[in-house]
């Protein structure tokens, strides 16, 4: 199973790490690393303790907007994720060096020094009908 997990700083200079899905999952590490290994145990733990007591495994995550204000004017919208991959896309879809790599390629497609998909299809199907 794949869990999304948070791993925070805390005051007194320990990571703290969390699975939100699952209710009391906290553990620490002296680095990130180590709270990210803690937390596997502890998921761990966490589930066959809460299979044992018949309890759900894990709790339902909603995505909702929340709205950021400063003296009485919206400022900004905070957004949750509802899945782990809608958060991996928001992040691809962010991420500066995957934008620079998008806008790389369509220029280099533009430029005639990239293969069209109907170029591709049409391979694979002479491909195909030599086989």
């Amino acid at each position: 199973m794949k869990f999304i997990i948070t791993i925070s700083l805390d005051e007194d200079g320990m990571f703290t790490a969390e699975c939100p899905s699952i209710p009391g999952c906290v553990c620490q590490g002296k680095t990130e690393e180590e709270a990210q290994m803690n937390i596997r145990e502890a998921i761990k733990d966490c589930l066959e303790v809460r299979a044992e007591r018949g309890l759900p495994l894990t709790v339902t995550g909603r995505q909702i907007e929340v709205v950021i204000t400063r003296h009485g004017k919206a400022a900004g919208v905070l957004r949750g994720f509802a899945s782990e991959e809608d958060w991996f896309e928001y992040r691809l879809l962010n991420d500066p060096k995957f934008l620079k790599r998008i806008q790389k390629a369509r220029r280099d497609v533009r430029a005639g020094k990239g293969v069209s998909i109907e170029a591709l299809k049409e391979e694979a199907n002479q491909e195909a009908k030599r086989s």
